[in-house]
């Protein structure tokens, strides 16, 4: 305690200059006397977790808000819907998938989960990749299919392994959009708006983007490990028991 009460008073100019207050100027000091590097390194390790856990936390909620906003409900994290015009069909135009009505503005959509599914991936990929990168969000949206089909309590099916190729082309396309320079040249909200015009403009169009694995081009996506992302399970524990 005494070493770090003279260290503070030995480096103001440092302290004040980072305009740090409280706990954190007082871990900042405790972490400058720390001279064990195991320590140190556990220290490190767990202030960039927090920062990781923090920026996916965000990640999520930014998904989410969107999803609300554009069909009316999130599949992420659980929100109020507003919008919901009634039913939809469940026919071929959603792949045979309930769906509903939303009012996007002066016009309504026709919503279903993997339409939001899709947006889902395309979207949150591009937020990644403006902010942090190509390497980045391809990383993390791997890790998210890694642990998806480790912990799915139903196994793995036929279906999965579709569904997994449309996600990870998703994830690419989403990448593409997120490192325009039309985009990365923007900031904070202007860019989120940016992105979502960009995203619905591809879902609207469809060609790259597509709302069921039911889809007959998605038989013919590139594999995993050719998209990117290897040695993802094609089975997990709970096919043991089914």
């Amino acid at each position: 305690m005494a070493q770090g009460l003279i260290l503070k008073v030995r480096l103001p100019g440092i302290l004040q200059g980072l305009k740090l207050k409280g706990t954190f100027r007082c871990y900042l000091v405790y972490m400058l006397v720390i001279k064990d590097k195991k320590t140190w390194f556990f220290l490190v390790a767990d202030v960039l977790a927090l920062v990781l856990v923090g920026y996916v936390v965000s990640i999520l909620w930014r998904v989410s808000c969107a999803e609300v906003e554009l069909f009316g409900a999130s599949k992420l994290i659980p929100m109020p819907s507003k919008n919901i015009a009634g039913r939809g069909p469940c026919g071929p135009e959603t792949y045979f998938s309930p769906s509903y009505r939303f009012v996007r503005g002066d016009h309504e959509v026709v919503v279903w989960t993997d339409k939001i599914n899709s947006f889902q991936h395309v979207y949150g990929s591009a937020l990644v990749a403006s902010e942090l990168g190509e390497l980045p969000a391809h990383l993390l949206f791997c890790a998210n299919e890694y642990a998806e089909y480790l912990f799915d309590h139903d196994g793995v099916s036929e279906e999965d392994l579709l569904d997994r190729r449309k996600d990870l082309a998703h994830n690419k396309v989403g990448r593409e959009l997120g490192l325009r320079r039309e985009v990365t040249a923007l900031y904070g909200s202007a860019r989120e708006e940016r992105l979502k015009a960009l995203v619905l403009a591809e879902i609207e169009t469809a060609n790259r983007v597509y709302l069921s694995y039911l889809d007959p081009r998605v038989k013919d996506l590139p594999d995993e490990a050719a998209q990117g992302c290897p040695f993802l399970p094609g089975s997990n524990l709970f096919n043991l028991f089914k």
